[in-house]
């Protein structure tokens, strides 16, 4: 066997060089495993993880390229730049290696060069090649990161290195966006432009007042402003009573417009911060979502309650006004282009959780478009505007064969759905849409969510057919290819890796969650040395059936923590490892969300935690103080202790609210002993 790169504890090999990726690849497929590589993680899990990571069965080879990010060369004659596939356009602070950091991205290297990219995606944390595999696009007519693409690498599912240029039509246009399903891209070679920047505003005014009219396919229309605008965004809120329209326009800036910078902000700060105003945003929205998947959502012929009909009638309408309210003037901005054309990255995905379906319909076929979504709500009312806006942009025609924008112009239609209830808008939300705009030739993103519609596909990608046959050449014994996409795209019979194995589990992520509350209320970063001065602890101990380090590893992974950690709904990692110091895991309970930090971590003998925010204005200052100490007959003495000092709020009710915490950590400490038994305590 070749001998592979650096694993981390989490089971995600991370090559450093091409050849590696080599290796990896004639591994997985010596042992009939499926491979993945992942960027970013921005699309839906599904498109990106091997069916082995999902399901938490069997080795999973997973890739990640976050030491392949750095620039190889640069053409100055040409303005080309080949960096590494796992290279970020922008900063990614959620990312668990810590390596996506400004400096290391291809915005500031550009940036520093004076050169730039045509256009930019709402975010910019994706990785290159992550953002290519999709078919992803900014919001543009008159620019297309695709097109900038002249060249790539990568290996295939025999571990062939294929070098693709636009001299081998076929196959490079095949391959810019390609699922993932032909293999590992390691390297891109991109055409870029002099640096410049973007000036431009936004305002929101109610639709029926807005210069663009949605509705309409004449000169005052959707299509035609695309056309018109460089670059254009619009965030349309059709709930009843609100009906709004957010417009962002911009274009490259001139000698003659003002040199004095105004930084665009898409969130308006309160009290001086913006991670407020969006936890506030997340609660309502939250709440909204709730009420939407236990009260909207029942089937159409059950009856409506007069508490139904004021609140979607009276207080959602004052809710929505009220944070989108409407502009008395334009608000201008100037930003560079890497600063001003991904507005959504002053988002946080963890305060305002959306996930959507967008959809791409044929530019001329917009109005029509516009207006069935309007039917749909004038029928429906809020059980089809749905709890967010609708986000509406242009997309270049391309020649990538899978890019949504194959063939011709296009608008992006995404339909946004908010996740804090748990309910599943593949059956319940999303299908109304996909089949309002099939007829109109509509195409799916194919990093979201898809409609179960093969035959769809087919007809909608001209060059579907041609694309299947070449993957097959690239991947003969389907290394690359997942549950998810041989269901989307008709290969169900196609043969695959094994999503199980008999071999136990190699480090699969642990329970994930949709109930991802804010966390507006910052702690003290605590240290070690709080634990002697620290007013108050909570104090438990148990004796573990097993040696130390498998305590450890569930503890710390939180390995089925919904057995035995009581209130517990998941976790993420924004930072990770998160057994190492600098590690992140953000707990989530019913109650409650918490941000943990790793400070001090010897693997099976103790660890150290800061708890620096919350949902909940629980405690001013928090440390976790875990200790694993190994007994004579291979079991292990656990004590778990907690050091607090009361957050100003809640100090008059620490005598109420201590006992409640201090019965949750003993039944967790209790609880994680017996899940090694399998006796349930008492």
């Amino acid at each position: 066997m070749p001998t592979l790169p650096w694993r981390d504890r989490t089971g995600v090999y991370h090559p450093r060089a091409e050849a590696e990726v080599v290796a990896i690849v004639r591994y997985a497929r010596a042992l009939g495993l499926q491979v993945r590589s992942r960027g970013a993680r921005h699309s839906i899990p599904a498109a990106i993880h091997t069916d082995a990571w999902l399901d938490g069965r069997g080795p999973a080879v997973e890739l990640m390229l976050d030491r392949m990010a750095e620039v190889h060369s640069v053409d100055e004659a040409e303005l080309l730049v080949t960096v590494g596939a796992g290279c970020r356009f922008g900063a990614d602070p959620r990312d668990v290696t810590r390596l996506a950091t400004d400096t290391r991205s291809l915005g500031w290297y550009l940036e520093q060069r004076g050169w730039a990219l045509p256009d930019l995606g709402g975010v910019s944390h994706q990785s290159i090649a992550g953002f290519l595999a999709t078919g992803s696009s900014g919001g543009t007519l008159s620019h297309a990161v695709l097109d900038t693409v002249v060249a790539l690498r990568l290996v295939d599912g025999t571990g062939a290195v294929h070098a693709l240029s636009a001299a081998d039509p076929d196959r490079f246009h095949a391959a810019l966006v390609s699922l993932g399903l032909f293999g590992v891209v390691t390297e891109v070679t991109l055409r870029c432009v002099p640096r410049y920047d973007v000036v431009g505003e936004e305002r929101c005014t109610r639709r029926a007042d807005a210069a663009i009219d949605l509705y309409s396919d004449g000169p005052d229309g959707l299509a035609a402003a695309l056309r018109t605008h460089e670059y254009l965004r619009l965030m349309w809120w059709p709930q009843p009573e609100v009906d709004k329209l957010v417009v962002w326009r911009a274009r490259r800036a001139i000698q003659s417009d003002p040199p004095q910078p105004r930084r665009y902000v898409q969130m308006p700060p309160m009290l001086g911060s913006s991670t407020l105003t969006l936890s506030l945003a997340g609660l309502a929205l939250g709440a909204t979502a709730w009420w939407r998947d236990n009260r909207l959502l029942r089937p159409v012929e059950a009856p409506r309650s007069a508490l139904d009909r004021f609140v979607e009638g009276r207080v959602f309408p004052a809710l929505y006004n009220e944070f989108v309210p409407v502009d008395a003037a334009p608000r201008p901005f100037r930003a560079s282009w890497r600063e001003g054309l991904p507005m959504d990255d002053q988002m946080d995905e963890r305060l305002l959780p959306v996930t959507f379906t967008e959809l791409f319909v044929p530019i001329d076929r917009a109005g029509e478009a516009l207006r069935r979504i309007r039917d749909l709500v004038a029928r429906d009312g809020l059980r089809a505007a749905g709890t967010f806006a609708i986000e509406i942009y242009g997309a270049r025609a391309t020649q990538a064969w899978l890019s949504p924008s194959y063939g011709g112009d296009q608008v992006r239609i995404d339909l946004f759905w908010s996740p804090r209830a748990g309910a599943d808008p593949d059956r319940t939300w999303f299908p109304q849409f996909w089949s309002a705009l099939a007829d109109l030739g509509a195409r799916p993103h194919w990093g979201k969510h898809l409609p179960v519609a093969p035959d769809a596909l087919r007809a909608a990608y001209p060059r579907m057919d041609a694309f299947l046959a070449l993957r097959a050449t690239f991947d003969p014994d389907a290394v690359f290819l997942n549950r998810h996409w041989r269901t989307h795209l008709g290969l169900l019979g196609a043969s695959a890796a094994p999503s199980a194995s008999p071999l136990p589990p190699n480090g699969i992520e642990p329970e994930r969650t949709r109930w991802n509350l804010p966390m507006p209320f910052r702690l003290r970063p605590s240290v070690p040395a709080f634990a002697a001065r620290a007013p108050h602890r909570f104090d438990h101990s148990a004796v573990v059936d097993a040696p130390p380090e498998q305590v450890d590893e569930r503890l710390w992974r939180l390995t089925g923590g919904r057995g035995w950690y009581p209130w517990y709904r998941g976790v993420d990692w924004p930072a990770g490892p998160p057994d190492t110091p600098g590690g992140v895991l953000d707990v989530s309970l019913a109650f409650a969300r918490i941000r943990v930090r790793v400070v001090e971590a010897v693997a099976g003998r103790r660890f150290v935690a800061s708890i620096d925010a919350c949902t909940l204005p629980l405690a001013a200052e928090m440390l976790e103080e875990v200790t694993f100490t190994p007994r004579a007959d291979g079991r292990t003495d656990l004590r778990w202790i907690v050091h607090y000092e009361p957050h100003p709020a809640v100090a008059p009710f620490h005598r109420l609210v201590a006992p409640f915490f201090d019965h949750l950590f003993r039944q967790a400490t209790r609880r994680l002993a017996a899940s090694f038994t399998q006796v349930k305590p008492a």
